[in-house]
């Protein structure tokens, strides 16, 4: 028997979404306050900025998969409280995770009055509230390595690693291909950089801008009427104009995008943007981009991979993708506001490194037939090898720390590929804590079968 609300032990909501990533805690399926029966196909993946707390969930609903967002509260209420029905982040929520439901009612609604079911997730269980607390509050959420912090067998470490590397270039590259048979070789390209140029927090919005402004749709544009076509569908031109270029923009927006679909707004994330790297910002990257290439990324970028060498200067190739802005977009954050600092670039030299190893080089695998193509995707396998360092984050960091035993910060100093096999190792293996399938370890027990002398 479940307790009385008032007697629920604290439980913060971060439980909760520690609690919805382990199945081995619940009961399914799940039964909803209005009678639907729900099974977790996929957790998706926690959310460390603005919006849901997990984005990308697939869940069974009477028998038919459904993918979106959920969110959790340790009170139903809280959904109001918090005013998410008035926030259009929150629509595509599929459902409401809570911990004690304490309203009328079987659901909650959206700002566009849609409805999301609720669950209470204390009746679903397989411990008591109570135990559950004080395990998670004792469990702590950092984590250390098991493998042996006196192995000194860093050169295995470091070569599992580089085919770890492999395989997620290969994985990209699939993606790629993939991409290209759906769209062709300069679509993909075009969906490709502006789902890099949505970064963590906005690849949901620029994935809906592509959808809404194909390729296509933007040749014969001169630079303005790109920048108002792909702003005016991202829903960037819908305020009031305060100055002559925003203005100018509107009238040309009001001719392109008479009577089509646009986004909102608030749709977009900006609380977790860096300073001059606003959505905005990065929207009209996208349409200079075009301009710049004149819709063939391919054949550009595939030249400019053959020139020079792997191992050298890597500037030019991360210019080509910075995308110059005109005299108002150097000197703004967004339509209608200035910016503290004039910018030579609309993308950042740390991004552009990344659009590189995860979208350029890929992208030049999978592009192409013939002794051309062969030509490019072996020139882009050596540009993989050869690239330099992109920005650590905390799961290099942690890799390097943890598992290769490397002294601190020295994940900064390694190729991108090495960062790139530290990130598949976390993301396949530590984060989710599979040591027991740790291919580190499992390199260790096959060496020590074969070389006795080795530790």
């Amino acid at each position: 028997m479940c307790p009385s609300p008032r007697f629920l032990p604290a439980f913060p909501e971060e439980w909760l979404c520690r609690v919805w990533e382990r199945p081995d805690l619940l009961r399914q399926p799940f039964r909803t306050l209005d009678g639907r029966r729900v099974r977790i196909l996929d957790a998706g993946t926690a959310n460390s900025g603005d919006g849901p707390d997990f984005l990308g969930a697939t869940l069974e609903e009477d028998g038919t998969p459904r993918r979106g967002a959920v969110e959790f509260h340790f009170q139903t209420s809280d959904w109001y409280a918090h005013r998410h029905h008035t926030d259009p982040r929150y629509d595509r929520v599929i459902l409401h995770v809570v911990l004690n439901h304490s309203q009328r009612g079987f659901y909650v609604r959206t700002s566009a009055q849609g409805r999301v079911p609720v669950v209470e997730l204390r009746t679903h269980l397989r411990t008591s509230v109570g135990d559950l607390a004080d395990c998670l509050a004792s469990t702590p959420k950092r984590w250390e390595c098991p493998l042996p912090a006196d192995d000194p067998a860093v050169d295995l470490r470091f070569q599992v690693v580089d085919e770890l590397a492999d395989v997620r270039f290969l994985r990209k590259a699939e993606a790629a291909a993939e991409q290209r048979r759906l769209f062709g070789d300069d679509e993909a390209a075009y969906r490709m950089l502006a789902d890099a140029l949505g970064y963590a927090n906005n690849r949901e919005p620029f994935a809906q801008l592509v959808e809404l402004v194909p390729l296509e749709r933007q040749r014969g544009l001169d630079p303005e009427e790109a920048d108002a076509l792909l702003l005016g569908s991202a829903g960037f031109l819908a305020a009031p104009a305060n100055d002559a270029y925003t203005e100018e923009l509107q009238g040309r927006w009001r001719t392109l995008g008479a009577g089509s679909p646009t986004l909102l707004r608030e749709q977009w994330r900006f609380s977790r943007s860096r300073h001059g790297n606003t959505p905005v910002r990065r929207v009209v990257a996208l349409a200079r981009l075009v301009q710049e290439y004149e819709g063939q990324f391919v054949a550009r970028l595939a030249d400019l991979a053959r020139q020079g060498s792997p191992g050298g200067d890597w500037r030019p190739r991360w210019r080509a993708v910075q995308a110059r802005p005109n005299a108002y977009w150097a000197g703004h954050l967004d339509v209608g506001t200035p910016a503290a600092t004039k910018a030579r670039h609309l993308v950042g030299e740390t991004r552009a490194r990344d659009i590189w190893v995860n979208v350029v080089l890929p992208m030049l695998v999978a592009a192409g037939d013939g002794e051309d193509g062969d030509v490019t995707r072996r020139r882009a396998i050596d540009l993989y090898h050869g690239h330099p360092p992109l920005q650590s984050n905390h799961k290099t960091r942690w890799v390097a720390a943890q598992a290769l035993r490397l002294p601190k910060k020295a994940d900064a100093k390694q190729k991108a590929k090495i960062q790139q096999g530290m990130l598949e190792l976390y993301d396949g293996f530590c984060e989710p804590r599979r040591c027991f399938e740790c291919p580190i370890q499992a390199a260790r027990s096959e060496t020590r079968k074969d070389g006795p002398g080795l530790p």
